[in-house]
């Protein structure tokens, strides 16, 4: 039977995915570097932590389907959204609410990234009660 990757792990994982992500809105041009490091950041998740596996394969491909979007097309809002969604799912199967979960985050800055949070409330996540940074 497949396990989750423990709580503190993924949390950590989440948190540097959406800044990364986050970072695909500002700087264009080395967003294929961010979406990279995303992809990292679960390979490190699968290799340290045995619930990992489930992680990967899960997500692997829908942020690989959105770097390769990066390297090839200019309009990639669509295909990020799709990821950001597929990964903010994941948290719900996996960990239950994802506004308590997104608030327990120990984020980078104390606050959830503004990007990562306009593009989860475009893919259909209320963010209403989500600590965004401004």
């Amino acid at each position: 039977m497949a396990s989750n990757p423990s709580i503190r792990a993924w949390e950590d994982t989440y948190e540097s995915i959406a800044h990364n992500f986050d970072a695909t809105f500002t700087d264009r041009h080395a967003g294929a570097y961010y979406i990279k490091q995303a992809m990292l950041d679960i390979v490190d998740l699968e290799t340290s932590d045995e619930g990992g596996f489930e992680a990967a394969t899960e997500l692997l491909p829908k942020i690989k389907e959105f770097y390769n979007w990066i390297l090839h097309y200019f309009d990639i809002n669509e295909t990020r959204n799709l990821a950001i969604y597929e990964i903010n799912k994941f948290t719900e199967r996996h960990y239950g609410d994802l506004t308590s979960f997104v608030n327990r985050v120990p984020w980078r800055y104390g606050c959830v990234p503004y990007y990562w949070a306009e593009a989860s409330e475009s893919s259909s996540f209320d963010t209403s009660d989500w600590i965004v940074c401004s």
